[in-house]
């Protein structure tokens, strides 16, 4: 999930092997995102974009009919509906003096993965297959989910506040703040010619972010002049197994695989990142030179919590023939 809403970026700055001492931490290019700020002019904008399963291709491969008629067809994919709504207003607090930008945005999605069981190669047909389902769920109960069509989740909401003043002709300051709280269900390996995943061994992922930035630029003289940023982020993430918690299970079918149960590194799997970044620049401008002194201070905390197979992991070298 993106961070920052596409709608609140102005422009995009491109450089290419800057020699600037005061882009660093990097070798190559660099790409800066400048985000959009208020006027004297009050201005808004609203959106909405969406797409669904009639704006979407059919299956690129003829695949058999459900029946036993030995016919082909081409199906659409199933009913989803994926949508980005919002808005933004910006304008003046003080003329000339004090501006602000707002903006919030919800975004859910949700994208089929179909399966075409004709091409697995391995041993296990699909009445076995659901079989061993009904059997999980009458002697386990648990639910594996379907190994068919699997689902790619996404709910994130955004939401950005940014205020510039301009106290006088020489000093100018920026305050923002931008949130941003994903959810993402979906499996990391989805069902291909030698495997067969069922649904349930997905993860859902939840993510939130905070960052704050503070930024004071000061014209000593048309040849002097101070820029100091300041920047806090927090990004809190931590992963859920999809269904009843469960071992996981691999079985070799032939020359396929069966899996289910909990994905084995979500049992604990928890990241808290704090991430403090204090930045001065002071430039100096004689005839055709340009002297820079600064400093660039970065200070991470990370606490990253992984314990993998938390319920257990089994894996049988046999097929269920």
């Amino acid at each position: 999930s993106p961070p920052v809403s596409m709608e609140a970026i102005e422009e995009l700055n491109v450089l290419l092997a800057p020699y600037d001492v005061s882009y660093g931490n990097f070798t190559g290019g660099s790409i800066n995102a400048i985000t959009r700020s208020g006027s004297n002019e009050n201005k808004s904008s609203a959106w909405y974009y969406f797409r669904n399963e009639d704006l979407a291709g059919r299956s690129p491969r003829p695949i058999p009919m459900p029946d036993s008629s030995g016919k082909t067809h081409r199906p659409k994919l199933s009913p989803f509906l994926n949508q980005i709504i919002g808005g933004w207003n910006s304008g003046a607090i003080v003329k000339n003096k004090l501006f602000y930008f707002a903006l919030f945005e919800v975004q859910s999605e949700t994208r089929p993965q179909p399966y075409d069981i004709s091409v697995y190669r391995g041993n296990s047909t699909t009445t076995e297959l659901n079989n061993l389902s009904e059997f999980l769920k009458d002697t386990y109960q648990y639910d594996p989910g379907s190994f068919l069509e699997t689902k790619d989740k996404l709910d994130a909401i955004r939401m950005m506040i940014k205020f510039d003043w301009n106290p006088s002709q020489k000093n100018k300051f920026t305050l923002a703040y931008r949130n941003n709280k994903a959810e993402r269900a979906f499996p990391p390996r989805v069902s291909s010619n030698n495997t067969i995943v069922f649904e349930n061994s997905g993860i859902d992922l939840i993510i939130r972010n905070h960052t704050g930035s503070f930024e004071w630029k000061r014209f000593i003289k048309n040849n002097m002049n101070n820029r100091l940023l300041v920047t806090f982020t927090n990004q809190i993430s931590n992963r859920n197994w999809l269904g009843q918690p469960f071992p996981t299970v691999s079985i070799r079918d032939g020359t396929g695989n069966i899996q289910f149960g909990s994905e084995p590194n979500t049992g604990i799997n928890d990241l808290n990142a704090n991430d403090f970044t204090f930045f001065n620049v002071f430039k100096y401008v004689e005839k055709n030179h340009v002297f820079t002194l600064g400093t660039d201070l970065n200070f991470s905390m990370l606490d990253n919590k992984i314990l993998q197979s938390y319920f257990g992991f089994y894996n049988y070298v046999t097929s269920l023939n």
